[in-house]
């Protein structure tokens, strides 16, 4: 028996009878709605945000050849996979969750850059989102200004961006500025809802809600082979039988940033990837993740210790899947050597143009004010059995 999950009211999946409560758990775990339909035998999941409402206050008619609507507009696109509701109205209306004023932008024949006012009352909703902004405004090295003002008669958080821009519109800075504006309020949005509900950025969207079904996923159904192709392949057969032996494999992370809840962390989540790209099977990868300096980073995710492997392995027909450290001591060993060492948690063999994956990994990492050292992640894949390496593509840098 399987019940049908439908996320924002379309169908995505059929789940197993047996896994109603695992994913019942899943779900609120990650931050997600879950609705039980029991008449339809349907479960309903809905994204964290997707009742939380932002409003942009603004004149649709402003004096800088759009530039307001184009940020706005950029700044929907960016977090529209949120199901974030944008609104365009006054500052008394009910069912608002923050409100984002504009002032009209004022021209400056002396200015060769843009430069930004925020203007807040200083209640606990507005400074944090006026702390966000700061990190993002800062990154991008944005100019700006935060001016604190009295009471907002709106009982709902309020801020007001005055936005200066030179008086020459064709200036070449003014097009990445809207871009890196829009960037700074998208990311300062999302991180605020986030912190506010207490969730993960990465529940944001379906991507993690739908990784949780990979597990159901049947082998796709072999061809049948047609008879006029059986020459074909019989003469195909004899050629790769004399064909010279390749031995390469494309391996890769696959990540991304994402500011954490607290101070001084960054937070990386992402995949890595092994494909054998030889035409001759590759058995039982082991992986080598070298971080640098490892005292100021943090490995989790599905990696689990040897003795839980057994027990809390994701179970794929008899077998298990899934990865787990190679040794009991493995992070007193990660602290020592700066590696971590992880292996399938049974026998795994890529035939030619298969592929698999350390899915979902997440690495923390604290920043060293003393310090400021750039860390460095790298990966390396090995094949013990057959003395073969085969380092990542590309690396994970963050200075």
């Amino acid at each position: 028996m399987t019940i049908l999950v439908k996320y924002q009211n379309k169908p995505i999946s059929d789940l197993p009878y047996d896994y109603f409560v695992l994913f019942r758990r899943y779900c609120l775990a990650k931050g997600y709605q879950f609705i039980w339909d029991a008449k339809e035998q349907t479960i309903h999941v809905h994204p964290p945000l997707h009742q939380k409402v932002v409003n942009f206050i603004y004149e649709d008619a402003d004096n800088s050849d759009g530039f307001l609507s184009k940020v706005i507009e950029q700044v929907k696109t960016f977090l529209q996979e949120t199901n974030l509701t944008f609104s365009h109205t006054t500052p008394d209306s009910t069912g608002i969750d923050f409100h984002f004023s504009f002032n009209p932008i004022s021209p400056n024949h002396y200015m060769s850059t843009p430069n930004l006012f925020v203007m807040h009352n200083g209640s606990d909703q507005t400074l944090e989102m006026v702390n966000l902004l700061r990190k993002q405004f800062n990154l991008f090295h944005l100019s700006h200004s935060f001016v604190k003002q009295g009471p907002s008669t709106s009982s709902t958080p309020l801020l007001t961006l005055q936005c200066e821009i030179p008086k020459d519109k064709s200036n070449q800075h003014l097009a990445s500025y809207i871009e890196e504006l829009s960037i700074s309020l998208s990311d300062a949005i999302i991180s605020y809802f986030s912190n506010q509900l207490n969730v993960d950025v990465s529940s944001c969207t379906k991507q993690t809600l739908t990784s949780f079904f990979e597990q159901f996923k049947s082998p796709a159904k072999k061809e049948k082979k047609k008879p006029q192709q059986k020459t074909a392949e019989k003469q195909s057969s004899q050629t790769n039988s004399i064909q010279e032996e390749i031995v390469q494999s494309e391996v890769f992370f696959d990540y991304i940033f994402y500011p954490s809840k607290e101070d001084k962390k960054l937070i990386i989540t992402g995949d890595f990837h092994i494909k054998n790209t030889g035409n001759t099977t590759l058995i039982q990868p082991i992986i080598c993740l070298k971080i640098d300096p490892i005292d100021q980073v943090s490995l989790g995710g599905q990696i689990l210790p040897p003795g839980m492997a057994d027990t809390f392995g994701v179970h794929s027909g008899e077998s298990l899947k899934g990865w787990k450290y190679m040794s009991d001591d493995w992070f007193d060993q990660a602290q020592e050597r700066g590696e971590y060492w992880i292996e399938p948690i049974q026998s795994l063999s890529l035939a030619p143009g298969e592929a698999t994956s350390l899915s979902s990994f997440q690495v923390t990492i604290t920043e060293n004010e003393e310090q400021h050292n750039q860390v460095t992640i790298q990966g390396i894949v090995y094949f013990r059995e057959q003395d073969l390496s085969f380092p990542s593509n590309n690396s994970i840098v963050v200075s």
